[in-house]
């Protein structure tokens, strides 16, 4: 079983840790809480493992997170399509993760729609643009980092030394 790692980023309410807790769990959250700082939710599905770090939307916890977007195979971006606003701020966040160390070279964009109703039992308070369900969005993002950390494997072959002018 192999191990990637994903950050999650947005502005505060558009179902970051909502959508990663429920996912997570296999039933609809309930009464999900702001994220304080950075949050680590783990993600399993038959053959991979994505541990999803789930950051603060607030701008006082700016400061904290490039020390958690080190060495993150993914970073998603998580926008509220009902508020436009969050899609014009992705670009702070991209900024924020370009200008980090050891950053992810994978980025992906994750639209949803939060409902005010009263979801339905076992059924997501959101729904996702793309009409995916949430499983399939996040073996995608396994995908991804599958293929980032992939196309990194370099084999080196250590140079033979030479002496005698290569006569020995």
């Amino acid at each position: 079983m192999s191990t990637y790692s994903a950050i999650f980023f947005g502005d505060t309410g558009v179902g970051k840790s909502t959508f990663l807790t429920g996912v997570s769990q296999g039933v609809r959250a309930r009464e999900v809480r702001p994220t304080i700082g950075v949050d680590n939710i783990i993600y399993r599905n038959a053959t991979d493992t994505l541990r999803c770090w789930d950051t603060g939307g607030s701008d006082r916890f700016v400061h904290i997170v490039p020390l958690f977007i080190r060495k993150c195979d993914v970073a998603v971006y998580v926008f509220d399509a009902r508020k436009p606003q969050t899609l014009v701020n992705i670009q702070k966040w991209y900024d924020l993760v370009c200008g980090s160390d050891d950053a992810p070279r994978e980025h992906v964009i994750l639209a949803l729609c939060m409902s005010d109703e009263i979801p339905v039992a076992n059924y997501y308070p959101m729904e996702m643009l793309d009409g995916r369900y949430a499983q399939e969005a996040m073996n995608d993002i396994i995908r991804r980092a599958r293929h980032q950390r992939a196309s990194m494997d370099v084999e080196l072959i250590p140079a033979q030394r030479q002496c005698c002018f290569g006569l020995c």
